[in-house]
């Protein structure tokens, strides 16, 4: 089975304002921290040419929180140069018009199509410290590596599953699984993220075809699945909408993030974040080396500090989002973490997780035109 499920496809700015606004925010750096950067090719990276350049990166915006980069600035007593983007395509476009950073911070599925574009050069994994941390599972994502080759590092991870009030749902026979979102027991009280390869793939998972071939007859089976449920759906809506049904109780379960559980226990509902039987939908970014980076050895510093245990526990403190590094999970415990709504077996959460190879353009559009056909969007 492949395809493109990664949240990248909801504007991580949507995602931080919706942080900030509950009084997460914390201090950051701002865009062209230190030095002015360019965005475009007759002003691109023009402090290439002074002394001491440090290590650029193109990263989400909320991404330039000062404590993600602690061990970079302990060693070289100064920030990394941050660019901020909002999007693929804009990371994508950047490049085209001659951004020449050292490090973008994408998303797996799009690894192999800059790769094949040679955008990007290797990644000598012996050079990082903290490489041998990084759970196995995440060192071998598809597209990410090439027999011995390596082009992507991982940093942040995820899963969209399902939010479910854990006072009002029972499941079948004691399993939790995507088959909640079917079940007429609750219809009129499911919500869905608006995210259409999220519900297109889970209905796949639930139709039993996610790992077939997509042929005319798996099509349909998912296209009737996606009627069956609409017809159970009160709100298709953003993680803050799903989140006012929850406290409103108009809602009992819903298609969600872990950090949408975290923010719902912190207002004291009684929710809990799924671990279907079949496996999460899960996403994973990281760390891309540009092929004509100019500043290559501090540029690996920074990956170093960015997978080191000490940054994951901040970013999964800061985010509820999952790190690359095994060890930062030990480090934030296992109370916080559910707490947080994260996995206190990361090992076995990350075995079941179903991380989905980059799909052709046809294919993505065609979910698109079936999830929007089946939910009159």
């Amino acid at each position: 089975m492949s395809t493109q499920v990664s949240p990248c496809r909801l504007p991580r700015r949507a995602l931080l304002a919706s942080l900030a606004a509950l009084g997460a925010g914390v201090a950051c750096f701002g865009r062209g921290l230190g030095r002015g950067l360019g965005h475009g090719p007759a002003s691109a990276w023009a402090q290439d040419s002074l002394p001491e350049r440090q290590a650029s990166l193109m990263t989400w915006p909320g991404y330039d929180r000062a404590e993600l980069y602690r061990p970079y600035i302990e060693r070289h007593g100064t920030a990394p140069i941050l660019d901020l983007f909002e999007g693929i395509e804009e990371a994508r476009s950047r490049l085209l018009t001659g951004w020449r950073g050292d490090l973008l911070h994408p998303c797996y599925e799009t690894v192999e199509t800059w790769r094949n574009q040679d955008y990007l050069q290797t990644i000598d994994t012996n050079r990082l410290s903290h490489w041998g941390g990084v759970f196995p599972r995440l060192q071998d994502l598809p597209g990410t590596r090439n027999g011995w080759e390596t082009w992507f590092i991982p940093f942040d991870w995820g899963q969209t599953s399902i939010v479910y009030r854990t006072d009002v749902v029972r499941w079948t026979d004691g399993v939790e699984s995507w088959s909640l979102l079917w079940d007429e027991r609750y219809e009129g009280r499911i919500g869905l993220v608006d995210l259409a390869h999220d519900a297109w793939w889970s209905a796949a998972i639930y139709s039993g075809v996610a790992k077939a071939s997509l042929d005319s007859a798996a099509w349909g089976e998912v296209r009737q699945a996606l009627e069956a449920q609409a017809a159970l759906t009160a709100l298709v809506g953003s993680p803050s909408e799903l989140e006012r049904a929850f406290t409103d109780d108009r809602i009992v379960a819903a298609l969600a993030w872990s950090d949408s559980a975290a923010r719902l226990r912190r207002q004291g509902l009684p929710v809990a974040f799924a671990d279907p039987v079949e496996g999460a939908l899960s996403w994973c970014c990281g760390l891309v080396m540009h092929r004509a980076a100019g500043a290559v050895d501090k540029a690996y510093d920074l990956i170093d500090s960015l997978i080191a245990p000490e940054t994951g526990e901040r970013m999964i403190e800061a985010f509820g989002f999952g790190h690359a590094n095994r060890l930062a999970f030990d480090r934030v415990g296992d109370d916080r973490l559910a707490a947080l709504g994260l996995p206190t077996r990361p090992l076995t959460t990350l075995d079941r997780a179903l991380f989905l190879e980059p799909q052709r353009p046809e294919i993505s559009q065609r979910v698109e035109r079936d999830w929007a056909a089946a939910t009159g969007r």
